[in-house]
């Protein structure tokens, strides 16, 4: 098969997943998209040893507090920050 016989059929693929996956989303909800990668994760990790990158990343931020910032509330006249 040529090269971009290859990309083709990958190009394919990867748009049938993700439409796939976008069906799930619709009908399922992000829960069960996730409970769904998560068990595509593990099997290909069991079938063919496919290791998944780890990451550590959360949907959430970080936010610094204003004293870690360097940032310190300006005093009005009377004291009170503001």
């Amino acid at each position: 098969m040529a090269q971009t016989e290859t990309d083709g059929q990958e190009v394919l693929e990867t748009r049938e997943w993700v439409d796939s996956l976008d069906y799930v989303l619709s009908k399922g909800g992000p829960v069960r998209a996730g409970r769904l990668i998560q068990q595509l994760a593990l099997h290909a990790r069991r079938a063919a040893g496919v290791n998944l990158p780890f990451s550590a990343t959360t949907p959430y931020q970080k936010h610094n507090s204003l004293s870690a910032t360097g940032a310190v509330p300006r005093k009005s006249g009377n004291g009170a920050p503001h």
